[in-house]
């Protein structure tokens, strides 16, 4: 039989008592739990970018899943832990305006809500079109395209190079 190495069961509360984190469980700040659940009970969360509701509701179990690290949220939006934290922040920046009755702040300037989701779908996948192609349609940038691309778990491929 082999020992497992490792702290003695009773030193593990202290570190978590003193501000210490176990890898892997997200630490939740209780001001925000509040404010999530507030959010969630008003329907603030569907006014949000469709990023920021993910983080949210994945970070603070929202639908009733438990609640997820920044890592994982991470994973499964292809993005950076440090990514997912400012888009958190911007989330409860944003759902603390709309308590205050002000409109949502949008990354970049204005949200554009003219751009139909299901078109650039089709043109993406059946008239295999690129992103630039696709934005030079609907006149905004290509990013715009590949967010939208991403936010509906539609897999892009990669950009040709010029040789």
């Amino acid at each position: 039989m082999t020992r497992i190495e490792g702290p003695p069961v009773g030193r593990i509360s202290e570190p978590i008592q003193k501000g210490g984190r176990i890898k892997g469980v997200p630490v939740l700040k209780p001001p925000n739990i509040a404010l999530a659940r507030e959010a969630g009970e008003k329907g603030f969360i569907q006014k949000l970018s469709i990023g920021q509701q993910e983080v949210i509701r994945r970070r603070y179990s929202i639908d009733g899943n438990p609640p997820l690290s920044l890592s994982v949220i991470g994973d499964y939006l292809h993005l950076t832990r440090e990514e997912v934290r400012q888009l958190e922040t911007r989330g409860f920046r944003n759902i603390q305006r709309l308590k205050e009755g002000k409109p949502p702040l949008v990354k970049g300037g204005c949200h554009r809500t003219d751009i139909d989701v299901s078109e650039v779908i089709r043109l993406y996948i059946e008239e295999n079109k690129t992103s630039r192609q696709i934005a030079r349609l609907f006149m905004c940038g290509h990013m715009t395209v590949l967010r939208r691309l991403h936010a509906n778990r539609i897999t892009t491929r990669p950009a040709s190079r010029k040789k």
